[in-house]
């Protein structure tokens, strides 16, 4: 059965660990015996052998290992950079879309684990675990946005970034399935990889998680219906996607006029019970999530407390976490685009268009 709901804190509340004078969260230290393995990890970095790299406490807290050089220092800056604007009430204001649907960010935790090569010490951000409060968590990791790529980075990684998105449904539908999980009762049909192959029948209630061969040979014909095959655990399938869709759209809304934040290469998360009797049983609607902000920037200076005083001390900077001149002050259209198109794509899953691939 999942757990039972619990109030929302506010994001970046104390809860690992007492604040130092610069600001950050000093870390606790947690045993190894105290983590496992998340178990609905979709997408995303894994370990040499090909296991979740990331852990849940059980305590409704998910731990991202932090990358290393500058992907890792973006990611944490930008869950810092939001904490310390939350006392401002513009800024809470006006992103109140997406304060709703960023995990509660804890701070940071170094812990030893094992990476099948013996024990190692790792630093991991801790942040809500979106699906605890699930039984059978049926999750999509959808990237946003047309591009994701973005000014200042190096020439490299930018050629490799652009042929990514021109090969993927990326460049085109603004979105790309990088990953899911779907809960399927007995009876229900398994969807052809890529849209090609004969289609399965489920013998009986099985996890189905398509993996990275299936997500990659999706275009830009066939990834709509993808969200289809994303419905198999569903009970009412308009409701679903009608749901997500809503909250897509409230989130597109204020990306379409923000300029607080350039989020190149972040996802959202589709989520949805699988089970749907517990998914009454506690009330369990669907819900978007956004994550992943490793190339990710907060744009704007932090407001001045009352009297002129600056909100609090100098935001720490390195040229990892500062934006690029071209990005600040604008909003990221890349970003809206892909939300807008991915809207669509779950209205049309609502109203009934299309087969499962």
């Amino acid at each position: 059965m999942p757990l039972p709901q619990r109030p929302r804190p506010a994001l970046g509340k104390r809860g690992l660990g007492e604040e130092d004078e610069g600001g950050e969260l000093l870390a606790a230290v947690l045993l190894p015996a105290t983590l496992r393995p998340c178990p609905y990890q979709v997408a995303g970095h894994t370990t040499a052998a090909g296991a979740s790299d990331s852990f849940i406490d059980g305590a409704g807290r998910f731990y991202k290992p932090l990358q290393a050089g500058g992907r890792g220092e973006r990611e944490r800056e930008f869950y810092e950079r939001v904490r310390r604007r939350l006392g401002d009430p513009a800024f809470s204001g006006r992103a109140a879309p997406f304060l709703a649907v960023l995990p509660w960010y804890h701070g940071v935790v170094t812990s030893g684990v094992s990476d099948h090569a013996g024990p190692e010490s790792t630093t991991f951000l801790v942040l809500e675990d979106v699906a605890s409060t699930y039984a059978r968590p049926c999750i999509a990791d959808v990237k946003i946005g047309h591009r994701t790529w973005y000014p200042g980075a190096c020439a490299a990684d930018t050629a490799k970034w652009k042929a990514k998105d021109v090969s993927s449904t990326q460049g085109v539908l603004g979105w790309k399935m990088c990953g899911m999980q779907v809960w399927r009762r007995q009876g229900e049909r398994e969807p052809r990889a890529g849209g090609d192959g004969p289609s399965l029948t489920t013998p009986a209630c099985a996890w189905w998680r398509p993996g990275k061969p299936w997500c990659k040979a999706l275009t830009p014909q066939t990834a709509p219906a993808a969200l289809l095959a994303y419905a198999g655990g569903a009970a009412d399938r308009a409701a679903l996607f009608g749901g997500l869709a809503a909250q897509v759209r409230r989130l597109g809304a204020w990306a379409e006029g923000q300029a607080d934040a350039a989020l190149h290469s972040s996802s959202l998360l589709l989520l949805y019970e699988g089970d749907p009797a517990a998914a009454a049983a506690a009330g369990l609607r669907p819900a978007v999530r956004a994550v992943d902000f490793a190339h990710s920037f907060i744009t704007t200076a932090r407001a001045a407390a009352a009297g002129g005083a600056e909100a609090d001390k100098v935001e720490p900077t390195t040229p990892a976490t500062t934006p690029h001149p071209s990005l600040v002050g604008v909003p990221d259209a890349s970003f809206a685009a892909g939300l807008a198109s991915l809207a669509a794509a779950l209205e049309a899953a609502a109203a009934g268009g299309g087969e499962g691939v």
